[in-house]
């Protein structure tokens, strides 16, 4: 569920200060991700937000210049979400909540929630625990003994969508447990859907659910509600090119030249020789020469997060006021989707 920590983490960093993930100049880093096959950042950007119908000056879509240049595993990626789209609207987004307030599927008035199921593990002897996501959010339930065999019979495993027709919340050790008496397949072989986050307190550990009767005084199960032939999520619509593509923002002025072994080590990922350095009076604004044009050290660091840990470069630099005009971070989320670097080395 969390994404991995090189390029994605940079950029889950400047979208965590407001970056526009569709912010348009020349073309969008979804754009940029797939004319540079980096199949593991379009699947991020997407999950993000990131509009796949977005065109580029030249009239270009991700999906059509991934398909031109042919980066296969960019246009599987598309379609990969498309897909993801469509199951989307298989869940019932905002159940889990829902759940873990005490609205009981089952219950007179409250339909069966549509779930996926993101791991199945095996407690004890025929009993699962199981994460449920809404796509959305994610907790952690119980199955009842009575519903083990259909983990084999029926084919029910992770990535199944699922809908519960009857839970009930029991408190183990003061934390809340569901437990899910009755459910039913819905589809197999679906993508994961989301990203979704857990909002809600983990539940006790197996030892401590093992120690207590977690279906204790338990209600009979209701009979299952009818449901409705579920919906198909049309594809995103195309946009037109933007009409004008906004001018590079003008150099920072009265900014720190940064020194060559700083430089370096923002280029090589070296935490603690910028951290030392900032921590000794550098700017975080700092710039260096490179080839004629002033470049900053933010911008450098995006350029550059091929490697493990420049995520945290970048946002120990914008925590030291590396951001000095509004809109830096949209700026700079191309640069890290397309890992095109800009500065040489």
């Amino acid at each position: 569920l969390v994404p991995a920590k090189t390029a994605e983490g940079v950029v889950e960093v400047l979208l965590q200060h407001r970056a526009d993930v569709n912010h348009m100049r020349g073309s969008t880093a979804l754009i940029a991700a797939a004319m540079n096959d980096r199949p593991d950042m379009v699947r991020f950007l997407l999950r993000n937000g990131a509009d796949m119908g977005i065109r580029d000056g030249m009239g270009f879509t991700a999906l059509s210049r991934a398909t031109s240049n042919k980066h296969v595993r960019c246009v599987e990626a598309i379609r990969q979400h498309l897909k993801e789209l469509s199951a989307r609207a298989m869940l019932d987004e905002g159940c889990i909540e829902l759940m873990h307030s005490g609205q009981t599927a089952g219950q007179a008035g409250i339909k069966p929630y549509r779930v996926q199921i993101l791991e199945i593990k095996p407690t004890q002897a025929d009993r699962y625990r199981v994460i449920i996501s809404d796509g959305r959010h994610y907790m952690q339930a119980m199955l009842s003994a009575t519903l083990s065999p259909m983990l084999q019979g029926v084919g029910i495993r992770a990535l199944s969508i699922v809908r519960i027709d009857n839970h009930v919340m029991n408190t183990v050790q003061n934390c809340k447990v569901i437990l899910i008496l009755q459910f039913a397949l819905i589809s197999n072989d679906q993508p994961q859907i989301g990203l979704p986050q857990q909002s809600f307190p983990a539940p006790p550990s197996d030892a401590e659910v093992r120690a207590v009767d977690v279906e204790a005084a338990v209600a009979p199960p209701a009979p299952s509600a009818d449901t409705s032939e579920l919906p198909t999520s049309p594809l995103p619509p195309v946009r037109p090119p933007s009409a004008a593509l906004p001018s590079a923002p003008p150099p920072l002025p009265n900014c720190q030249r940064a020194p060559d072994e700083v430089v370096a080590a923002v280029r090589g990922g070296e935490l603690a020789v910028l951290k030392a350095w900032l921590d000794g009076g550098g700017q975080a604004t700092a710039t260096f020469d490179n080839n004629g044009n002033e470049v900053t050290l933010l911008t450098c660091a995006c350029s550059y997060a091929k490697t493990v840990g420049h995520e945290q470069l970048v946002e120990l630099l914008i925590q030291r006021g590396a951001i000095r005009r509004h809109g830096a971070p949209s700026t700079l989320i191309q640069r890290s989707a397309a890992l095109v670097a800009a500065v040489t080395m």
